[in-house]
């Protein structure tokens, strides 16, 4: 219920901001997708590939998703700020030159000023991939598509880290 109320209120957020998307058919441009669930499944998916390719052909769209996400990690809906870290997690692991200063910004402040602990946490996980990915064995990473399990291994691995570390000294 949670995950459909989430990605409702990012479709919503998504359609908004961009009604062309809704508006307008694609049709004529195999590459290109028809609806806004499209758009929303190919800038969320895990598909490195595709992601990769829409992004070529439509930079455009993905900075306007990369805009929405930054609108979301404002809401005060705990949920949608939480599936937005997630789902910039998942962007990040899948483009890794991928550049979102906003977003960035957001999760910063989310880090220090976040509403509950685990925004505070999520947000001081994905900056930490977002600063420092050579930290992260990011095939290990790509393994899930749940959000808690990511973060789940993100906080693994840097437990591992610091045993690693600690056994050094």
């Amino acid at each position: 219920m949670k995950t459909h109320t989430v990605t409702a209120a990012i479709l919503f957020l998504f359609t908004v901001s961009a009604p062309s998307f809704s508006q307008t058919s694609c049709s004529n441009d195999p590459g290109l997708l028809d609806t806004p669930d499209d758009i929303l499944n190919m800038v969320t998916r895990s598909d490195d590939t595709l992601i990769q390719t829409y992004a070529e052909y439509h930079p455009v769209l993905l900075k306007t998703a990369l805009d929405n996400y930054a609108v979301c990690l404002r809401s005060d809906n705990h949920g949608v700020v939480e599936s937005a870290i997630a789902q910039l997690v998942r962007l990040k692991l899948d483009v890794p030159n991928l550049s979102a200063p906003d977003c960035v910004r957001e999760m910063r402040r989310l880090s220090t000023e976040g509403r509950t602990q685990m925004i505070r946490l999520k947000a001081r996980f994905a900056l930490m991939l977002c600063d420092d990915p050579a930290l992260f064995d990011l095939a290990q990473l790509h393994r899930s598509d749940e959000p808690d399990a990511v973060f789940a291994e993100i906080a693994s691995q840097l437990r591992s880290k610091l045993i690693v570390s600690e056994a050094r000294e």
